[in-house]
């Protein structure tokens, strides 16, 4: 998409981080059906790649709470990523998460 079509249709940009992720995971691997997980810093997305495309929903999309009349990927995204606190008794997710202090705190007692 354009930067002009883009500013026109901004809803056309839904959920484009996963599914750019899954492309550029189809396009690196030479893939073209593979399921791919996309961890970011506090979430990770998983979808399907069907002939090197993400796998459309096939229920109809909300976006904050109002029904959507476009497709939409189908993308699962959950609450666990590269910086998530993990406790292992009880084992627990979140919903802290690592931030840029506790990564510059961390490096200094390392040295």
């Amino acid at each position: 998409m354009s930067a002009d079509f883009v500013e026109k249709y901004p809803v056309l940009t839904f959920a484009s981080g996963p599914t750019n992720s899954m492309r550029g995971a189809a396009f690196l691997s030479g893939l073209k059906d593979a399921v791919v997980v996309d961890i970011g810093g506090t979430t990770s997305d998983v979808g399907v790649l069907v002939n090197g495309f993400p796998r459309e929903a096939s229920v109809p999309s909300a976006s904050a709470e109002c029904a959507t009349n476009f497709r939409m990927p189908d993308v699962l995204s959950f609450g666990l990523g590269g910086g998530s606190h993990v406790r292992a008794n009880p084992l627990q997710i979140g919903p802290q998460s690592v931030r840029l202090r506790d990564h510059v705190t961390s490096a200094r007692l390392r040295r």
